[in-house]
């Protein structure tokens, strides 16, 4: 029995011993256990910091796909199709069928979907008119490309039927839409093809363009009048710098049959006279109106003299400018 009790006894202490290891793991189990905690907490507080950060920063607008409904819905009665690097533009206007590409094929994403529909409309609403002034003098042409492009010049530039529209204007000079209503008027010309030895100036290629750019603007210069500027005589003061001169030239002597800057653009097109020679030159475009005897010294004294030189061109966007509030000048030239 004493053995019997002696085993008893050993068996309980062995049972007793085995409890109390058991209960050391748990321990051990239960003090290593804060540390996946720690690790949850600081996971926490990694994914908290992204949520802060984008409430800090503004939300960008979703960016304008290119597409066929965007110009349409702009271009009434103009059929448009794209392609990987084109958007080809087809219409008539007054019975005359023109298109505008716009070539994408060096485009970089500078120059946005909206501002690409804003000169598609400019295109449809200047050249046809710019045409149908024109095109029987210079032989322009029915059909012109955009190419929208990172090159070297800096704004924009024409040659032929092809107009070049830096990448990044658009995107630095937000509006000037108008830059390439002075390039339609170069197209206007075929291209840029005056004579300078048949000019009495070589800058008359470019005040043409920039009459052009002064009586087609899109939207009436809606845009045009708050980035651009007619200058008056005080910054352009002579007849080899002054566009307002030739503008003036349109809006007081045109009229009838008589139409002034075409007769300018016909003398400098067909090279009628030499640098040295534009005395006649003046006589021939002064021909059968008020301005008929005067000299073209003569002539620019009464410009010069004239409220018509002085008054600003500038507005803000929609307004008004003091000269068109006096001088209607697209109302009456630009049609």
């Amino acid at each position: 029995m004493t053995i019997k009790k002696y085993m008893a006894a050993l068996t309980v202490l062995i049972i007793l011993a085995l409890s109390g290891c058991g209960s050391a793991q748990s321990s051990s189990d239960v003090k290593s256990s804060p540390a996946p905690a720690e690790t949850t907490a600081a996971s926490s507080l990694t994914t908290a910091a992204p949520a802060e950060t984008a409430e800090s920063v503004p939300e960008q607008p979703a960016k304008t796909e290119l597409s066929r409904e965007l110009f349409e819905e702009k271009l009434d009665g103009v059929a448009v199709s794209l392609d990987e690097s084109k958007i080809i533009q087809k219409g008539s206007v007054g019975g005359l069928d023109l298109s505008l590409t716009i070539d994408l094929e060096k485009w970089e994403g500078n120059t946005t979907p909206e501002d690409m529909v804003q000169l598609s409309r400019l295109y449809w609403q200047s050249y046809p008119k710019l045409y149908s002034r024109f095109a029987d003098i210079t032989g322009a042409p029915r059909d012109v490309t955009l190419a929208i492009e990172n090159e070297g010049y800096e704004i924009a530039e024409a040659g032929s039927d092809r107009v070049h529209l830096h990448d990044m204007w658009l995107a630095d000079n937000p509006e000037d839409y108008d830059c390439i209503a002075h390039e339609l008027g170069h197209i206007a010309q075929n291209g840029c093809t005056w004579n300078d030895s048949c000019l009495e100036y070589s800058s008359y290629t470019e005040l043409f363009a920039d009459v052009c750019r002064m009586e087609y603007p899109l939207d009436n210069g809606y845009y045009n009048d708050s980035v651009w500027e007619l200058q008056t005589i005080d910054g352009q003061g002579s007849r080899e710098s002054s566009v307002r001169f030739w503008v003036w030239l349109d809006y007081f002597y045109s009229g009838g049959d008589i139409d002034m800057i075409r007769r300018l653009c016909e003398v400098c097109f067909n090279a009628h006279w030499g640098t040295e020679d534009w005395g006649y030159a003046w006589e021939e475009i002064f021909s059968g109106t008020e301005l008929e005897g005067k000299s073209i010294d003569e002539v620019w004294e009464m410009y010069a003299s004239s409220e018509f030189a002085l008054l600003s061109s500038s507005a803000e966007k929609g307004e008004t400018s003091e000269l068109l509030e006096k001088y209607n000048i697209r109302e009456k030239c630009g049609k």
